[in-house]
């Protein structure tokens, strides 16, 4: 009797998805901005329909406002006693860019915890436009955004990054804040 040893490898998973972002006629997209919670890092990110855009690395540059169609192809995580088997994963996003917003917003990099209860008033990010026309939708992160009020209370066990949205019309911001403990002892 021969006895085989067989490597299961672990899955990988390439979710990514879809974005919408206001902003200049040319630029750059942070490609791993389109990952979900469970999305494998390392893999690899290529046009599939990109005009006039191309990707470079984690980047996609584009040069006028439109629809841009990229793919994430991520491998096996182990690669370790890989006898030529390949666990690989793919998936497709679009990142549509619309052009200059009637606003801008001027957002901290870094928001301070503190020791909970303090309150932000996003809306005062907002230069140019009228907050009272746009709407703000929590997308991830620490809880204790109101996208009624646009205002976010801390908690003490507020960290890592909070993302949002900000809308007016169908024009979008798609906001990350990384929040900071402040606690001393």
């Amino acid at each position: 009797m021969d006895a085989h040893n067989i490597e299961v490898l672990p899955l990988a998973d390439a979710t990514i998805n879809d974005l919408t972002i206001c902003s200049s006629p040319s630029g750059s997209v942070n490609l791993t901005a389109l990952f979900g919670l469970s999305t494998t890092a390392g893999g690899t990110f290529s046009c599939v329909s990109c005009g006039s855009g191309t990707v470079s690395g984690n980047s996609l540059n584009y040069t006028t406002a439109g629809s841009y169609t990229v793919s994430y192809t991520v491998g096996d995580v182990t690669g370790v006693g890989n006898s030529g088997a390949t666990c690989t994963a793919t998936d497709n996003a679009t990142i549509t860019i619309v052009s200059g917003p009637g606003f801008t917003l001027d957002l901290p990099d870094e928001l301070c915890a503190g020791n909970g209860g303090l309150v932000t008033d996003f809306d005062t990010f907002v230069l140019g436009g009228t907050p009272a026309n746009g709407t703000w939708t929590y997308i991830s992160g620490p809880l204790g955004f109101n996208a009624a009020t646009g205002e976010y209370t801390t908690s003490l066990s507020s960290s890592g990054y909070l993302t949002v949205q900000y809308c007016e019309t169908v024009l979008v911001y798609q906001i990350l804040v990384r929040l900071v403990s402040s606690r001393r002892y």
